[in-house]
Parts: C-alpha cells; structure tokens; sequence
C-alpha cells in the first residue's frame, strides 16, 4: 500500500489513482514468466483465486476503505500453483508441436491418402460430400495457422479468465488437476 502512496492505517475511502497504483503492482505481483525460447516468452498471469476480476476492477470495486483494499492486496492464494504455470507453459510448446503436425496432414490431405484418411476420420462422415471435406479443410487449416502464429510469437500471456470463475459452464480447465 505504501507502494501505492496509500497510508496502511489510512480511515476513510483511498484516492482511486492510488487504488489504481496498488491495482497495478498486484497485477505485477503475480505475473510470472515460466519460459522463454529464442525471442519468446511465456508468462502467467495467476490472481488470487478468490478474484472475481482482474486487479484493477476487483481493487476499484473495493475502494470503499483503506480496510478492503488492503485485504483485496493481501490476497495470495493463487489460481495456478508453481506446478501448474510450469506445465502451462511446457503446454505451449506440445501445444505447437501438435499444431505444426496437424497443418502438415491438412495441406497433404489432398495427396495423400493416409493425410486424407485423418481428416476424413477428425472432421466428416460417411455423409460429408468432397466439396464440403475441402471447405472444411481450408477453414480447419486457416484456423490452426492462426494458433501456430499465436504459440509461436513474440510474447505468450496466459490466464484464466477471474470473471468465469464460478460459472458451472466453464469448468472444464484446471480443477481436476489439481484434486
């Protein structure tokens, strides 16, 4: 808080531009950079799992006191654990390997039967016309080419998204990891 240029101690309601500060370093203090290759790096974005939003919303939304911003800062319990931002981002990596193999069977596709045999068995049915398959194997192909140029950029940041959390329709990602 002091940081921030908010007194600890302080009574009353914080100045939003000190809230903000504060807002920024949380943010700063649980981003987290798990790898790097070449020119890239990987980093991890793991709020507090009690956040319901990112920093600077869940701290304004507790500018009410100097009493709620600094429990809201002090706040650890993170979403990912060590293990988990480590195979986050390890994932990335397996994560491009398996988009390059699935670009390389979707442009032979058309020349070879064996590339043409996964597609048929990953995306048609016994129903699904040549001019439907080669629809969706462009539509496939452009969508994997744009998940190869996002794992293989510059800068990967990884998060959950603190405002689905408690939705029953998005738990389908890291809790059955971690039990």
């Amino acid at each position: 808080m002091e940081a921030a240029d908010l007194n600890p101690d302080g009574t009353g309601v914080p100045a939003e531009a000190g809230v903000k500060k504060a807002a920024l370093l949380k943010f700063l203090r649980h981003l987290y950079l798990v790898g790097e290759r070449g020119s890239q790096q990987v980093w991890i974005l793991s709020t507090p799992a009690a956040y319901t939003k990112y920093p600077q919303c869940e701290l304004l939304d507790a500018k009410a006191s100097f009493l709620t911003v600094k429990a809201k800062l002090a706040d650890i319990t993170e979403k990912f654990n060590t293990t988990t931002r480590k195979r986050l981002g390890e994932a990335t990596q397996l994560g491009l390997a398996w988009v390059e193999a699935a670009k390389i069977v979707l442009t032979r596709a058309d020349s070879d039967a064996q590339s043409m045999a996964k597609v048929k068995r990953w995306f048609a049915s016994d129903t699904t016309s040549a001019e439907d398959l080669n629809q969706t194997i462009k539509s496939v192909l452009a969508g994997f080419k744009k998940m190869a140029n996002s794992l293989n950029g510059n800068l990967v940041v990884i998060t959950d998204l603190p405002q689905k959390r408690g939705d029953s329709n998005q738990e389908y990602t890291i809790r059955s990891h971690q039990q």
